[in-house]
């Protein structure tokens, strides 16, 4: 089991975890993408920076003449987010700019980090808007983990 503590201060965010083998799909408005007392090791770019792609080719004659083709918003942001269940860090605070918490019905996680250690370091993201998935990912530069029985510390590649 592992637990997931602040880089800067030390103090401990989570209880024990257990690691799933994988990145659970999106489960829809108000259900977690992990369950309670897991985690999962996003390997893909998460949150901001958002860098732009073209959208696949539309079809010719649906497309203005000379019109560039439409760009949409990707992550550029850190590979290696640990997602948990938004219950399992129980001692986080908002962070107190609430511009990085706009959204519709919650937080939709764009604006970075919005959640804090005790201490101030802002080290985790809450999604929880009504159009997307509902998780908490934790920094991999601002967290680390430890094993809850030995205390040694823990990979998260």
């Amino acid at each position: 089991m592992t637990v997931f503590a602040c880089a800067s201060c030390g103090q401990v965010l989570s209880g024990d975890l257990r690691r799933l083998a994988g990145t659970p799909a999106h489960a829809g408005p108000d259900r977690s993408t992990v369950p309670p007392g897991c985690y999962a090791i996003d390997p893909e770019p998460f949150g901001a920076p958002f860098a732009t792609r073209a959208f696949p080719e539309e079809r010719p004659a649906r497309r203005r003449a000379g019109a560039a083709p439409r760009q949409a918003p990707v992550s550029a942001g850190k590979r290696g987010t640990v997602v948990v269940h938004p219950h399992d860090a129980p001692s986080l605070r908002a962070h107190p700019d609430a511009a990085r918490s706009s959204g519709c019905c919650g937080p939709c996680g764009s604006f970075g980090p919005n959640m804090t250690c005790g201490c101030g370091v802002a080290l985790a993201t809450l999604v929880a808007d009504c159009h997307g998935p509902y998780e908490l990912r934790l920094d991999p530069v601002r967290v680390y983990a430890f094993d809850a029985v030995t205390g040694r510390p823990e990979t998260l590649a």
